[in-house]
């Protein structure tokens, strides 16, 4: 049996992290190393009788076939948990592909973390086993990530706090994971926590380039600047930022491009729709400004949000830019 499923379909299809078909043969895939934390633990915390945790890597030929093919086998360990089962040399790899394994009703548990071909080839050759692949969210369910992990964490937010970090941190796990963390840690009750004191404690570090490439084609430079300003310590932010919008513009500048796509996403859709509101001119400024933010960005040039906040005011009264 094989499943893809995203990590919160995963926790409500197999609460205590065991199948319900009762396999004896598991192979489980993970995006994120936190994702396999939360699996690996549930799935610990519920198993019956003694359970041990091996490296794939130390696993030699020897102890797979004196281990897995006689009649002693776990018997004093009810299950392994092999970890890193990507990384099984590749003699233990053929064993597990080539013989057949009696588990006498005890259990037999793969972690994989990697893009793995054997991964596949352990579904195809051995379709008895129980297999699942949990995926990464896509970028839409960003919200339902971060409920998912403040579930695992038995942290409460409000909204509000909810609301902020989702704007201000990139749509990472780990990134959520350690930040929810520090919340956890500075204020265990976290239901008592104020926006004011989260904002203290996590700095905004991630910009929603798409969001920025809609106002900015709307023309609402003063809106986008003022994000920057906020980010501006941030160099990789501010490197991504300015490339990004280059080529946005030059998308505005010539949406020919859109001829060839059979069903435009809606980035596309609303780029033919503002491209008419461009001049070259216009074109022309905006581009020669990003440039030179992205190559102030990489140089790290001195008063580099001073000419940030003096573009913001020009921008707000619709004046030219300052060029550095």
């Amino acid at each position: 049996m094989y499943f893809k499923l995203s990590p919160w379909d995963f926790f409500e299809r197999y609460p205590h992290g065991l199948p319900a078909e009762g396999n004896d043969f598991h192979a489980y895939w993970t995006f994120d190393p936190f994702i396999e934390k939360f699996a690996l633990n549930r799935l610990r915390k519920n198993l019956t009788g003694e359970h041990k945790i091996l490296l794939a890597s130390e696993l030699t030929l020897e102890w797979a076939e004196q281990n897995l093919l006689y009649q002693d086998f776990f018997s004093q360990n009810s299950c392994y948990l092999i970890l890193m089962a990507d990384s099984l040399p590749a003699t233990v790899k053929n064993f597990f592909l080539e013989n057949k394994l009696t588990l006498e009703g005890r259990s037999l548990f793969f972690f994989f973390n990697k893009e793995n071909s054997w991964f596949d080839n352990l579904c195809q050759k051995r379709p008895e086993g129980h297999y699942v692949r949990i995926e990464a969210p896509r970028f839409w369910e960003n919200t339902k990530l971060l409920d998912f992990l403040l579930k695992e964490m038995n942290i409460t937010l409000s909204y509000e706090i909810k609301n902020y970090l989702l704007q201000s941190l990139p749509s990472e796990v780990s990134e959520l994971y350690n930040s929810l963390e520090l919340l956890q840690l500075s204020y265990p009750k976290t239901d008592k926590i104020t926006l004011a004191m989260a904002k203290e404690l996590i700095t905004p570090h991630h910009l929603d380039q798409f969001q920025m490439a809609s106002l900015w084609g709307q023309k609402k430079k003063a809106e986008v600047l003022k994000k920057l300003i906020e980010m501006s310590d941030n160099q990789q932010v501010m490197i991504g930022f300015f490339s990004f919008m280059q080529n946005h513009l030059l998308k505005l500048a010539d949406p020919s491009y859109l001829q060839s796509k059979g069903r435009p996403s809606k980035y596309d859709q609303e780029i033919d729709r503002l491209a008419t509101q461009w001049t070259p001119v216009e074109l022309e400024q905006d581009l020669q400004f990003l440039g030179q933010g992205e190559l102030a960005a990489k140089k790290k040039t001195p008063l580099f949000d001073h000419w940030l906040k003096i573009n913001l005011v020009r921008a707000t009264n619709s004046e030219k830019w300052l060029f550095l």
